[in-house]
């Protein structure tokens, strides 16, 4: 699971520390995190940088990579391509310091970890790890609950709880049947989502059931921590903040089993999270978007264990981890220190 405090980040993280260069004259970039600047976005910082690797917690509105999200038009500069706009700072690898490789991706209006090779040997070492699901990723995320009387720390989160099965931990697990649908506007698309009971909620049962076989569905699963209830507001009564652990890159994955499966979407998800469904309708709904029209999901932290890369040794016992916006101090009244 994700073991990481909003006030006591890990010591690779902690804030105002810098060290100067490895054994192998590698600059590391930590909580100091460069300020990158951009007109129309908040700007992007570095976490960590070396000649392998550039880590940056990416701000909402940002995309990943060329041609993603809906408005992307081939040939054309995308102002708003965070992968071209690094390039452009010079904080690639390479003799022209541009050479940069997404390892994974985030939805435009998500934040949080994102990681960049600088090198052919980082990106194919970095992607093995992907595939062989030897990294783990943990968001933090604000969920909107059902209506519920009950003012528990659980209140409103109801229906969620009954279609996860709770593991040893204390946390729990949802899975569901996930199916892509072809975008029709020029962005990646959606998803369907079809849940599954939590008696198929088993560690390691990664294919669907029988009867689904054909289709070109995965079963897919995320394990889920409750953190904090939220202070009510005039737009909601049940918010929360949740820890949730993924070993998979599925598109959409945690929006939609949390949305559809759970019946908890993400704050500001109007996507998965505004049409309730019949099955849902003890579930929360997103009534509006966010001031800023973010979605509430923070990749708050990346763990590559597994991952050899030169003197980087570090990584086999700690993640990257990337600071909660600031922005929800003001949407959900809390911020990485003092709550």
């Amino acid at each position: 699971m994700c073991h990481i405090r909003l006030a006591s980040l890990s010591a690779v993280q902690r804030q105002g520390q810098v060290d100067n260069r490895d054994d192998r004259g590698n600059q590391r970039i930590h909580q100091t995190r460069r300020r990158l600047t951009t007109s129309s976005l908040q700007p992007p910082e570095v976490i960590f940088s070396n000649n392998h690797l550039l880590v940056v917690n990416k701000t909402p509105g940002w995309k990943s990579q060329p041609g993603e999200g809906s408005g992307s038009s081939s040939g054309a500069v995308d102002p708003k391509c965070l992968l071209t706009y690094l390039q452009k700072q010079g904080l690639g690898g390479g003799s022209q310091n541009d050479f940069l490789t997404p390892t994974h991706r985030l939805d435009q209006p998500c934040s949080g970890v994102l990681i960049f090779a600088k090198n052919g040997k980082a990106a194919s070492r970095v992607q093995v790890a992907w595939s062989k699901r030897q990294i783990e990723k943990c968001y933090w995320v604000v969920v909107e609950g059902g209506n519920s009387l009950n003012k528990s720390k659980l209140g409103g989160l109801e229906l969620l709880q009954n279609r996860s099965s709770q593991l040893s931990d204390g946390s729990f697990r949802l899975s569901a049947i996930v199916n892509s649908k072809k975008a029709t506007d020029g962005g990646r698309g959606s998803v369907s989502v079809k849940p599954v009971p939590p008696s198929m909620n088993s560690a390691g049962n990664s294919k669907p059931h029988s009867k689904d076989r054909g289709t070109d569905g995965r079963l897919c699963h995320i394990e889920w921590k409750h953190l904090k209830r939220l202070p009510d507001t005039e737009y909601s009564t049940t918010r929360h903040l949740l820890s949730v652990k993924t070993d998979t890159g599925a598109k959409h994955q945690v929006r939609a089993l949390l949305a559809i499966a759970g019946g908890a979407p993400i704050a500001g998800d109007l996507r998965y999270g505004n049409n309730v469904l019949r099955i849902n309708q003890d579930g929360g709904r997103v009534q509006k978007p966010l001031r800023d029209q973010s979605v509430a999901l923070h990749a708050r932290s990346v763990y590559l264990p597994t991952v050899s890369l030169g003197s980087m040794e570090f990584m086999k016992e700690e993640p990257f981890i990337a600071a909660i916006p600031k922005c929800w101090k003001d949407l959900f009244g809390i911020a990485e220190h003092g709550w």
